[in-house]
């Protein structure tokens, strides 16, 4: 993966891939294990990876198939040294959790953020 060359020409001592980088470094035929020892090679590790598998959704079929993807991404990740992935934020979110939970007893007022 032409990136992680790169990144370790760089100076570099760690890399963030997009799980669709990794996606499709192995649709093109590479190697997830390969690619590990080649970053540990280089000197690098794999802080974390990003991916948007939509797992945090108020949608039962949804979040399973989000679960599913991200059951996936997290081997991926693993494969190539890695131990955490970084989501996108997704609903539902704190904000909107707490003001429908509010909006539902009039009486009741939300917590303040201090």
């Amino acid at each position: 993966m032409k990136l992680v060359e790169v990144a370790a020409e760089s100076g570099y001592e760690a890399i963030e891939p997009w799980l669709r980088e990794l996606d499709a470094y192995t649709k093109g035929g590479g190697s997830l294990k390969d690619l590990g020892k080649r970053i540990a090679d280089l000197g690098m590790t794999v802080e974390s990876a990003i991916g948007f598998a939509p797992w945090l959704v108020n949608d039962d079929e949804k979040r399973a198939k989000g679960v599913e993807q991200m059951k996936r991404d997290m081997d991926a990740v693993a494969q190539i040294g890695g131990k955490r992935i970084a989501p996108r934020p997704s609903e539902p979110t704190a904000a909107r959790t707490r003001r429908s939970i509010f909006s539902r007893r009039p009486s009741a007022t939300a917590p303040s953020a201090t």
